[in-house]
């Protein structure tokens, strides 16, 4: 994950992620991300809307086989209570890749959706957050797991109900050295700019230490969220045009 020093481009966007009222004050966040350390790209975000709302983590991608897993999820675990949210939700999808043949990848691919779709509908959130096509740092899981929401979406005719936000980072040239292949979007298609408070920061830095396993990278992240003062993050409204057209040109 990565994080920008100035924005100065897009400060003209602040604004406040909106969302549908229900019968309570609160208003449900929720979050689909691949991997046990993927919330650290928004943490300061979810620090600043933890207070008075409720806000869920889905973890995607946690391979029962693999050792590093239970290490993982109590660092998961860790850092929703640093940010004050509620503890994740871990889902037993092995890698979402096809290397052990199509017939094994649909067979995920097929199993996510059905415990995404029993979720969503459970969780029954204001707003969901996930990773655009872009995937955020470029990884293809983070690709993957945002396109089968996006897909889950549309085809259960959620559009309405469940808006979708994507994390994203602007098209902006720094003196930050960036991550090779990381995804990026032209600062004009970035809709939503959230401004955090140094209180929020704090707490994100906090959940960043939570990951000892990746101990070399947090501490890398550390070091450029403090030299960050302009304290924005930015995503991106699914805008979906309903208008009927019988021609692409007019």
């Amino acid at each position: 994950m990565k994080f920008l020093l100035a924005l100065p481009i897009l400060l003209c966007l602040i604004a406040t992620i909106p969302g549908k009222k229900k019968s309570t004050n609160k208003n449900t966040i929720l979050v689909i991300f691949p991997h046990s350390d993927d919330e650290t790209a928004i943490a300061h975000v979810l620090a600043r809307y933890a207070p008075g709302n409720k806000i869920q983590i889905i973890y995607t991608v946690n391979p029962p086989n693999d050792s590093i897993i239970p290490i993982r999820q109590k660092e998961g675990i860790c850092s929703c209570e640093k940010i004050g949210i509620e503890k994740p939700i871990f889902l037993p999808n092995d890698r979402l890749d096809g290397r052990d043949g199509p017939r094994e990848y649909f067979k995920r691919i097929n199993a996510l959706k059905t415990d995404l779709k029993k979720l969503i509908e459970q969780i029954n959130p204001n707003i969901i957050i996930t990773h655009g096509p872009e995937g955020e740092s470029g990884h293809y899981e983070h690709r993957i797991t945002g396109s089968i929401v996006t897909e889950l979406i549309l085809r259960e005719g959620w559009y309405d109900k469940y808006p979708i936000y994507y994390f994203a980072e602007p098209t902006i040239k720094t003196n930050v050295e960036q991550l090779s292949g990381t995804g990026e979007v032209d600062g004009k298609y970035l809709n939503v700019a959230i401004k955090y408070s140094l209180e929020d920061e704090n707490k994100s830095i906090e959940s960043y230490k939570c990951h000892q396993s990746q101990l070399e990278l947090i501490k890398d992240h550390i070091h450029i969220k403090l030299a960050d003062t302009v304290n924005i993050a930015y995503f991106r409204k699914l805008h979906i045009d309903l208008q009927k057209r019988n021609d692409f040109f007019k």
